[in-house]
């Protein structure tokens, strides 16, 4: 029997996996400083010596010149000799005084990092790793010509999304629209990446927590008497998609 030639195999590299599994060093670093505002006081007074920084700041000097560098290698800051400042991404976008700042959004990822960590807990059980937070009020006011779900649905249960549509219906004034902002997926549930991971982030954090498709919300909002249906992803960095219809 001839032997199959294996010599025209591309090589299989491990770097993929390597960088995966350290990718939270890099997202510890952001937050942390951001967190300790090193970028908002470089905002301030321009290019500074890590011990200036950690003065400022109040901080250990040896632990600043550590987690400068560790910025700097990121691309979130910049460094000339003993010297450092913000890149433009990160005065645009991490400096609170930026009409485009950031730094608020990504402390939601603060807020959950630790319950990452317990995953394997929750693929065993099923259930959250930590107390689910309660974001929605009992009954909605009657006659709204507007009524808006802000990033709230991706932590109910289909049951509960359409029976809370349906309320908003009912208490929807005729021609009166709903507009509906959260994180969704495909019909796939595999794209855009970002939001398949935040499902399992959510099934970590709330007990009915995942995210659905724009269609699984079409077919939400028709059950619930809304028409003329639109939705699309807002502009990036931000993760999320607005949809809205209305009530005829």
């Amino acid at each position: 029997m001839e032997k199959s030639d294996n010599s025209q195999k591309k090589p299989v590299s491990p770097q993929r996996i390597m960088d995966t599994a350290s990718a939270f060093y890099d997202s510890s670093v952001l937050l942390t400083a951001s967190d300790l505002g090193i970028f908002a006081r470089l905002s301030e007074v321009g290019a500074a010596s890590t011990d200036a920084i950690a003065d400022i700041c109040g901080l250990n000097r040896r632990a600043t010149r550590l987690l400068m560098d560790a910025c700097a290698t990121l691309g979130l800051l910049s460094k000339e000799g003993d010297s450092y400042s913000n890149t433009p991404e990160t005065a645009a976008f991490l400096v609170p005084a930026s009409p485009s700042d950031l730094s608020q959004a990504i402390r939601y990822n603060r807020d959950v990092y630790a319950v990452w960590g317990k995953l394997g807990e929750f693929m065993r059980t099923g259930k959250p790793v930590e107390r689910p937070e309660l974001h929605l009020g009992m009954v909605f006011p009657g006659h709204n010509d507007i009524l808006i779900f802000f990033g709230v649905l991706h932590q109910e249960s289909e049951d509960s999304i359409v029976s809370l549509l349906k309320k908003a219906y009912d208490a929807t004034a005729p021609g009166g629209i709903i507009y509906v902002l959260d994180m969704m997926t495909d019909a796939t549930r595999t794209q855009p990446k970002f939001s398949a991971l935040f499902a399992v982030n959510m099934a970590l954090t709330a007990e009915h927590g995942w995210v659905f498709s724009d269609q699984n919300l079409k077919s939400w909002l028709a059950e619930a008497g809304f028409v003329d249906f639109s939705c699309q992803p807002l502009p990036p960095p931000m993760p999320h998609w607005l949809a809205s219809a209305c009530k005829p």
